[in-house]
């Protein structure tokens, strides 16, 4: 049973959620190596100025979307590498500002579309029974990020802190190509409000695999 059921049968019932693995990865490093990351977070980082509490919620939110698509210990170094140096400037203390970068990650993995494949495959569910989930709990951790933030900040005030960062991306892409993480999820998110509201029969669910070649595509074309 262990060599046959778990095992080799096991792995055959995996293979949607790693074929869907391997297109997250494709558009995650995308994203990572065309500068859209980078550039968006000091994007953010510019749009905040001085202000620690703006500046940390602009990048939290950032780091949540771009932790949709992006996925593996690299990612979670290379975001954190430009976005802890960025909080650390403005005044935001070492420990809040890891502790917003983990919160910010884990929001963002609960709209992550590779993971939503995992529950797919494994569980037997399908995208229309993971929303009424996800989006609550997505709420939840919104909240408690932002009273979290609001809260942590004014207790321990301004740091003053010394943290080098270039004030501009070595690598700058075009606005369009900043929305490259959100297209997979608008398809997916989009058809399923649809079928919510208006109940078709049958109902379709926009493959998550073709969702993710759609972001790629979208992402090579307005960042080339």
């Amino acid at each position: 049973d262990i060599l046959v059921v778990i095992v080799s049968n096991g792995s055959y019932r995996l293979g949607a959620a790693i074929t869907v693995m391997f297109f997250g990865a494709i558009l995650g490093q995308f994203v990572n190596k065309s500068g859209i990351a980078e550039t968006m977070i000091k994007k953010a980082a510019e749009l905040g100025g001085d202000r620690p509490l703006v500046v940390s919620l602009i990048l939290g939110a950032v780091t949540a979307l771009l932790f949709t698509v992006l996925g593996g210990l690299g990612a979670v170094i290379m975001v954190a590498t430009i976005v802890l140096p960025i909080m650390l400037s403005v005044g935001v203390p070492p420990m809040v500002a890891g502790c917003l970068f983990l919160l910010g990650l884990s929001l963002g993995g609960v709209l992550n579309l590779t993971n939503w494949q995992l529950y797919i495959s494994v569980l037997g569910l399908s995208i229309d029974q993971i929303m009424p989930f996800a989006l609550p709990l997505t709420g939840i951790f919104l909240v408690v990020t932002i009273l979290f933030l609001v809260i942590e900040l004014k207790r321990a005030g301004r740091v003053r802190l010394w943290a080098e960062w270039e004030a501009a991306p070595k690598r700058t892409v075009p606005w369009l190509a900043l929305f490259t993480p959100l297209v997979p999820l608008v398809l997916v998110f989009g058809f399923s409000l649809y079928n919510l509201l208006n109940h078709p029969q049958p109902p379709f669910e926009f493959p998550i695999i073709t969702a993710l070649l759609v972001g790629l595509l979208y992402g090579a074309v307005t960042a080339y």
